[in-house]
């Protein structure tokens, strides 16, 4: 188990994204209960939505290198790219929330995806609870003045 000036030097290095847990992970980083092993005890899985080598990929490589001596146990990079990161969401909502694994991704998956796609098979919001901050991801968006269906190049610009 890391401590928090461990916690903080760890954050300091750039990255962009937030890592959420399934629910109830973030009680595996408090005091085990007596009947439980010491957090961790074995392989923590760090499930990216995105494809491997991408930026997504590179920065959850990035911590799982600096996580691993850390917390004294192996931090393996899952890669499970496709249907706007709901795969991997789906995947972690499935598994047991006992910290083992942790979705790496920008908070598009948390908080954009559930708007644009209703019917998911998790709830966003009962089945993740925050685990760290690793970063700021910044966004901007524009008005288009392109004309649907584009008829030419030109038509299509702006």
């Amino acid at each position: 188990m890391f401590n928090r000036v461990e916690l903080r030097s760890l954050l300091r290095f750039p990255l962009t994204l937030t890592a959420l847990a399934a629910a109830g992970t973030i009680m595996a980083f408090a005091a085990p209960a007596q009947a439980q092993d010491k957090y961790p005890s074995r392989a923590i899985r760090l499930v990216v939505g995105f494809a491997p080598g991408g930026p997504t990929d590179v920065q959850a490589r990035l911590l799982a290198i600096k996580l691993g001596p850390i917390l004294g146990q192996s931090v393996i990079v899952d890669n499970k790219p496709g249907a706007s990161t709901t795969i991997a969401m789906s995947e972690v909502a499935r598994a047991q929330a006992d910290g083992y694994t942790l979705y790496f991704g920008g908070s598009g998956a948390y908080a954009t995806t559930p708007l644009t796609m209703p019917s998911l098979p998790y709830d966003s919001v009962k089945s993740f609870k925050p685990v760290a901050m690793v970063g700021e991801e910044q966004i901007a968006f524009r008005r288009s003045t392109m004309r649907w269906p584009a008829t030419s190049a030109s038509s299509s610009a702006g």
